[in-house]
């Protein structure tokens, strides 16, 4: 899932996975580097979501 939230002068733009692949983040810094975009990026936050089975 990608989550962006845009403020007046920045945005953020959260990336979850259902698991430790950073494939996706990684591609995505390499483009933002690549426009010379600066950004920070911050630690990884691990979330433990309950195992739902919809039947």
């Amino acid at each position: 899932m990608l989550e962006v939230n845009a403020l007046k002068d920045c945005f953020n733009i959260c990336f979850q996975v259902i698991n430790k692949d950073r494939k996706p983040l990684e591609l995505f810094l390499k483009i933002l580097e690549e426009e010379k975009i600066p950004y920070t990026l911050s630690d990884r936050q691990i979330r433990y979501m309950p195992r739902l089975k919809l039947q």
